[in-house]
């Protein structure tokens, strides 16, 4: 499995854990949030043509609108092709969590099933049998 950059983890677990803790809260250095701070980390990655899936997905699990997580979630996919052992399934999962609230049941389906296959070829088998039983039990 990919580990990303330490320092991009560890800039990005502050800013998690700073919205978590207090989401209103502005860094006094930079006038922003935590969750501005990681939407303006996320952008200039993107911008620098430098796009990391593992902020990408966080990035998508810290927004509030499920369309734009979801259209985040595909991107973090998409990025994955240029980072090998970056692990798919957890984008498929939580972007399937996103599309049933919106109500798309058979593209959460889907997204489900594909993260079942992805969890299988990472060696994440736990992961894929809980994938699989969630999968029965909610659609």
């Amino acid at each position: 499995m990919r580990e990303p950059p330490s320092s991009l983890v560890k800039r990005v677990a502050e800013l998690v854990s700073a919205t978590s803790s207090d989401p209103y809260g502005i860094d006094p250095n930079t006038g922003m949030t935590p969750l501005q701070e990681l939407r303006w980390l996320y952008d200039a990655a993107t911008a620098a043509g430098t796009p990391d899936p593992f902020l990408t997905e966080t990035m998508a699990d810290e927004t509030i609108d499920p369309h734009e997580a979801i259209r985040l979630y595909e991107a973090a996919i998409a990025q994955c092709a240029k980072f090998p052992g970056e692990p798919i399934y957890t984008k498929r999962r939580d972007m399937a969590e996103r599309l049933r609230q919106l109500g798309e049941v058979e593209r959460a389906r889907a997204q489900l099933e594909l993260a079942i296959v992805d969890a299988k070829g990472s060696g994440e088998l736990e992961e894929a049998q809980y994938l699989a039983q969630f999968l029965q039990k909610f659609y």
